[in-house]
């Protein structure tokens, strides 16, 4: 059904409400069935906050108000209406509600469309106990033991067909005391859209890596 740019009667309204209500109420990724049904459907049609439909694939789902606010129109993509002015209650994380459709049917969600940048060169190291407890606790065999049997238990969970073989442990041990520890004052990190600040924060640790060749990488870990 095409209505243009005309806003929904209210009727119609109402059957868009509760067709959005059925859908974020199915537990898509565990439903087999209903994710069938869904990827059958050619799109998924989602209401912009002047209350017109659109291709959900073509909206944006605001999860921060500090980076709309911020952004402002910059963001180049109607929003969808806010279930609260819909009356509908959801029930769990919503942003993960959406990714858990097909793909054809995720709108964009705001904080997936925000760039972090981090200038390194505005870092000062430190070294104390915490750095130096830190590093010991890295290169302990408990650790290491601890990150094997993690590694093993997720490829369990996961039902991966590859087992974890001799060369994968020595590996991920080698990877392990390969990594460098680097304890610097403070970890600021820019948050951007499209080149424009829209907030800045500090995180605990940041993580980068150099690869060495194709078949090992060394990770440089920075924390404050």
């Amino acid at each position: 059904m095409d209505i243009g740019d005309k806003k929904l009667h209210p009727n119609l309204l109402k059957i868009v409400k509760r067709s959005v209500e059925e859908i974020l109420s199915f537990p898509i990724e565990a439903d087999n069935h209903v994710l069938d049904a869904l990827e059958k459907m050619e799109s998924l049609y989602m209401l912009t906050r002047d209350e017109k439909l659109r291709n959900a694939s073509e909206l944006v789902f605001s999860d921060n108000e500090d980076f709309e606010e911020k952004i402002g129109n910059d963001i180049g993509k109607p929003y969808m209406i806010g279930f609260d002015e819909l009356d509908i209650l959801t029930q769990g994380n919503i942003v993960q509600l959406f990714k858990g459709l097909p793909k054809k049917m995720q709108p964009y969600i705001l904080s997936d469309m925000i760039t972090s940048e981090i200038n390194e060169e505005a870092f000062t190291k430190v070294n104390d106990r915490k750095g130096q407890v830190l590093r010991e606790f890295l290169g302990s065999v408990q650790f290491q033991e601890a990150i094997v049997r993690i590694s093993v238990h997720c490829r369990k969970d996961f039902s991966m067909t590859l087992r974890t073989k001799d060369e994968d442990i020595k590996a991920m041990i080698k990877g392990i005391e390969e990594m460098k520890l680097i304890q610097v004052k403070s970890i600021e990190q820019r948050l951007t859209y499209k080149g424009k600040t829209v907030g800045q924060d500090q995180i605990p640790a940041y993580c980068k890596t150099q690869t060495q060749d194709k078949n090992f990488s060394t990770y440089i870990v920075l924390c404050f």
